[in-house]
């Protein structure tokens, strides 16, 4: 054997071991995901095959974690860790489900916080099994995820092309299921629709929504008005597709305001793509859009990074004023804002402690943001009526009579604190979640504002996920902490590609996509409450009857 060989040779087998990590990488998760969904009910079928796979995810878990702790810096050790880091959220999901479903039985307790839809062995994620059969639009899915695979492999990657694709994706995406989850009003939330009927205008509505919340439905009762408002002003337009597209388009936008956050805290241009192009891939940002107008939140916590960011590394005056701002109008549309000022106020709090943000400075920032903060809805109650203290009064009276509260009980509080981070890091995709989680080692050359925002962001979605919330909430409701996490994954991608190359990163997107693509083919989530109208076989039929064929294996 000559020298050149011998030099060759280790060359090879690390190349043969990133290529075999791939490929376990894109089925094994998937597959298990898939096959646990393929079943709803938790009856005896259902359990034997979940033990199954069970052993199948600890299995391949355990190898996996064995060959990245062997060899954790050449090529195929991005994959093997993302393999043994979804396969062990597998095994926690499943374990899961078992002490909970384990827990309805010998209690009996099955209602309001853990509702009946939760007695199914994928709990806690929350939705029901249906395959998909329009094939044109699996071929929109297809060629979407494929133009976003070489943009992302490009030298120099342009984000508006990737928030194009984002964008095709999420229709791609709608239309598997019907094209009405496209043209057609939020199903679950076309009581909005009726609510608007109850106010004569805008003027009408500011003074008034207090005092008729109790008359709204289940959405208003405990909501503040923003959504209401915009959907008033699509009403007003005369089409229901005014709100639809904003709400589908800002999930979209969020990617702008993501790369201006990226930049603020130091990352370099690969790194700020990666974060941008993880975000686009995400299976939570582009299912959730067309199925509620909550996606559009993701916008909202966006930008009040970005500006709480900026103004605490720069000290700027307008941009503590516009955070303010920014965080007001997020409040007027849900309360579920304090799970973003959790991860905000844990940011703050590192970098004090790390000294990245000066304590003169946070103060001046914080001291103009809640100014801000309160001469906005000092403003709206001054001109138009509306008091958003007695807002979250009402709101809160009105949420809290029919579930009860969320520290009702030592043991249910647990299943609903763990049971909201775990649906969300799995919905969330894999990818992103592990990476995210991954970031928080960090580094010696790390910038230290970088550090505290790593650590804030992920000590911030911790705390909210035991913020005791009445009912295990839905990973719809956790959308707002992706760019976050986006940013998270970004700067580990960007370390791994420096290390085992680019195509580490094109097999880590693809791994995202073709996560979220198979996850909303054979999934439907809550909220989406459409028919099977519209549907024509093809290529998706082939597709999905060799899924049902491995799971029948499966389960024989």
């Amino acid at each position: 054997m000559t020298t050149n060989q011998a030099d060759r040779r280790p060359w090879n087998l690390l190349k043969l071991r990133a290529r075999i990590w791939l490929v376990v990488l894109l089925i094994a998760p998937t597959v298990l995901t898939m096959t646990l969904l393929s079943r709803p009910k938790a009856g005896k079928r259902a359990v034997a095959l979940q033990n199954k796979c069970l052993i199948a995810a600890i299995i391949v878990a355990s190898v996996a974690t064995a060959d990245f702790l062997r060899d954790r810096r050449n090529r195929g050790a991005t994959f093997a860790m993302l393999t043994a880091g979804a396969c062990g959220l597998i095994v926690v999901l499943i374990l899961w489900n078992k002490l909970l479903l384990h827990y309805i039985a010998v209690s009996g307790f099955s209602q309001n916080t853990f509702r009946p839809v939760f007695q199914t062995i994928y709990a806690p994620l929350y939705g029901r099994v249906q395959f998909s059969n329009m094939s044109w639009w699996v071929v929109l899915m297809v060629a979407a995820a494929l133009l976003l695979l070489w943009e992302v492999s490009r030298s120099r990657p342009a984000i508006w092309r990737i928030a194009l694709l984002q964008l095709a994706l999420t229709v791609g995406f709608a239309g598997t299921e019907s094209f009405a989850r496209i043209r057609e009003y939020y199903a679950a939330y076309l009581r909005f629709n009726a609510d608007t009927q109850l106010f004569s205008g805008f003027g009408d509505l500011m003074r008034n929504y207090v005092q008729r919340m109790p008359d709204l439905s289940h959405f208003g009762s405990h909501y503040p008005p923003g959504f209401l408002l915009i959907f008033l002003m699509s009403r007003w337009a005369g089409t229901h597709l005014l709100a639809k597209g904003l709400f589908v388009l800002l999930p979209v936008l969020a990617i702008f305001p993501l790369r201006a956050l990226a930049r603020e805290l130091e990352l370099n241009e690969r790194a700020v793509v990666l974060a941008t192009a993880l975000m686009a891939s995400s299976a939570g940002i582009l299912i959730f859009p067309t199925l509620s107008p909550i996606g559009a939140m993701v916008f909202l916590s966006c930008a009040c990074l970005w500006l709480l960011v900026r103004a605490a590394r720069r000290g700027e005056w307008w941009s503590a004023s516009a955070f303010g701002l920014c965080f007001a109008v997020f409040v007027l549309f849900s309360f579920a804002s304090y799970m973003l000022a959790l991860l905000m106020g844990m940011f703050v709090l590192i970098g004090l402690i790390n000294r990245s943000i000066s304590a003169r400075r946070a103060a001046s920032v914080m001291a103009i943001a809640v100014a801000t903060f309160v001469l906005f809805f000092l403003c709206l109650r001054l001109f138009f009526g509306f008091d958003i203290v007695a807002c979250f009064k009402m709101g809160s009276a009105m949420h809290l009579k029919d579930p009860g509260h969320g520290f009702d009980d030592p043991i249910r509080y647990l299943f609903r604190s763990t049971g909201g981070i775990i649906a969300y890091l799995i919905s969330t995709s894999f990818a992103l979640a592990i990476l995210g989680i991954a970031a928080a080692k960090g580094s010696a050359d790390q910038p230290r504002l970088l550090r505290a925002f790593v650590l804030g962001s992920l000590l911030g979605i911790l705390l909210a996920g035991f913020s005791g919330m009445s009912f295990l909430e839905t990973e719809r409701i956790w959308l707002i902490f992706t760019p976050a996490l986006a940013v998270l994954a970004g700067v580990e991608l960007e370390k791994c590609e420096q290390r085992e190359g680019r195509w580490a990163v094109v097999g880590v997107i693809l791994f995202a996509l073709t996560f979220g693509c198979a996850y909303e083919l054979v999934f439907r989530h809550h909220l989406s409450g459409l028919g099977h109208q519209g549907r024509d076989l093809g290529v998706s039929s082939i597709f999905l009857n060799s899924i049902k064929s491995v799971v029948g294996n499966l389960q024989t």
